[in-house]
């Protein structure tokens, strides 16, 4: 198999810069996202403005995801986790540049089951606003 990467129009949440009044059915919903094999994860572009959330879907069981490293500019690595999530448990993050953006522009989470899902929100590039 080969890690599952995100689709930029429907699997990665665009969160609106202004909000309508009345929002449409599903509009502000969360996209949540399985992998397709869990050892080989999920991974997405990064532009800086993502809000990451993962939430373990099971019933009964704690599972783990890990957030894989690269070396960064002073050549150093280590990977974020493995972080248990309890049954229904969600966990919500930001991550920075340096450390874990591929040099395809890539981050890369794996599950320990695809009962871990991941929601990626990106943000608005906020100019202007009063």
């Amino acid at each position: 198999m080969a890690v599952k990467s995100l689709n930029e129009t429907s699997e990665i949440r665009e969160v609106p810069s202004i909000l309508d009044l009345a929002p449409g059915a599903n509009s502000l919903d969360e996209i949540w996202v399985a992998p397709t094999a869990f050892v080989d994860g999920i991974d997405f572009l990064q532009t800086g403005r993502e809000v990451i959330h993962v939430m373990n879907t099971h019933a009964s069981s704690p599972f783990t995801f890990t957030v894989k490293s690269i070396a960064d500019p002073l050549k150093r690595t280590g990977d974020i986790g493995p972080y248990t999530l309890q049954a229904g448990e969600v966990c919500c993050f930001v991550l920075p540049f340096s450390g874990f953006k591929s040099t395809t522009g890539r981050i890369t989470i794996v599950m320990s089951d695809n009962s871990v899902k991941v929601a990626v929100d990106r943000l608005p590039v906020l100019t202007n606003i009063v």
